[in-house]
């Protein structure tokens, strides 16, 4: 992504995601291919599969990634 944003692997975001917790994000089922997170804010609950590849994620695929579970590139900054 522009704007100085690292470029993430699947397997790294899931990580970032569980780790920080003030984002609300959980493991779900294993999808076909990858992993489901998903993210319970404000009442709702949010779901985006992500690939478990070390391949860094397109930035399509990671802009796509973090509209579905309704997060901003500002709010994942901090945790990167």
């Amino acid at each position: 992504m522009a704007g100085g944003f690292p470029a993430l692997s699947g397997n790294e975001l899931i990580k970032i995601l569980i780790k920080s917790k003030e984002l609300g994000c959980c493991l779900g089922e294993r999808a076909r291919h990858g992993q489901m997170i998903i993210r319970e804010t404000g009442g709702c609950r949010y779901f985006a599969p992500i690939p478990t590849k070390d391949d860094s994620l397109p930035k399509g695929t990671l802009a796509a990634i973090l509209r579905e579970l309704k997060l901003s590139k500002e709010e994942l900054q901090p945790y990167l």
